[in-house]
């Protein structure tokens, strides 16, 4: 590992890979009744381990755990599974694009999008807008990976056929178990890191030089959330671990 502090990492992505394998075999009674008394807590669980690996997909984006490739490649795989999206994604959408113009103008997350000011209906519309009009940079770019950086190209196909073989393969397997226990966490861990970024953005000044992002420093979101509240920081210098953010915040 990179840092010693990526233990927590890989402690939260045993914990999820756990109560996943756990609510795929126990979820449902041999007479294909759902255990109710099992998955409620849970299958709660499981949606806010997934909306921690959202972050743990950024991160590990950002400043890969591991100094070998293959190691980085197959806890990729592992992260893309409960994030919901190949996590090479984060390249075009994010590194290429949203660290550049900062919610500028050209931002393909920008936060004006689909609403101008916050508000409730903005905040719950935002997520799935974005991510439709994010998804549009994933296509050029892999063209460009294909003629231009074949490592980067390879790592991008292994992950697309990871991810969605094994997602035909638990739809046909138990089509039940995968739409509950695979794709409502996938798509809670979806919306709500797409929902922090608007809540970091909406109505800063983009472009100030600190005021640039909105900061939620409580210890407790910063435990759960591998101190995912220090923005500012992070968008100062995006190659600085995790675990080094609140002293450079200070």
């Amino acid at each position: 590992m990179r840092h010693p502090a990526d233990l927590k990492t890989l402690a939260y992505l045993g914990l999820t890979v756990a109560v996943f394998a756990i609510l795929w075999v126990f979820g449902f009674d041999s007479d294909g009744t759902l255990d109710v008394g099992l998955c409620a807590p849970l299958l709660t669980l499981l949606c806010l381990l997934a909306i921690a690996d959202a972050v743990i997909s950024h991160n590990h984006n950002h400043v890969p755990i591991f100094r070998k490739r293959w190691a980085n490649l197959l806890v990729g795989c592992v992260i893309s599974f409960f994030y919901g999206f190949p996590s090479f994604c984060w390249i075009p959408t994010h590194n290429q694009n949203h660290h550049v113009l900062n919610n500028r103008p050209g931002d393909y997350s920008i936060t004006t999008r689909p609403r101008r000011h916050v508000g409730l209906v903005g905040a719950l519309l935002y997520p799935t807008v974005t991510s439709l009009t994010q998804a549009r940079l994933i296509g050029p770019f892999l063209r460009r990976c294909r003629r231009g950086n074949r490592a980067l190209f390879r790592r991008a196909i292994v992950e697309y056929v990871v991810f969605y073989g094994v997602m035909i393969a638990l739809f046909a397997i138990d089509w039940r178990k995968a739409l509950l226990f695979a794709v409502l966490p996938q798509q809670v861990s979806m919306f709500f890191i797409q929902h922090f970024n608007y809540l970091q953005h909406i109505e800063t000044d983009s472009h100030s030089e600190f005021g640039h992002s909105r900061n939620f420093t409580g210890w407790f979101l910063n435990l759960c959330l591998f101190n995912n509240g220090y923005h500012t920081v992070h968008h100062q210098k995006p190659g600085l671990h995790w675990s080094l953010t609140p002293r450079a915040h200070a």
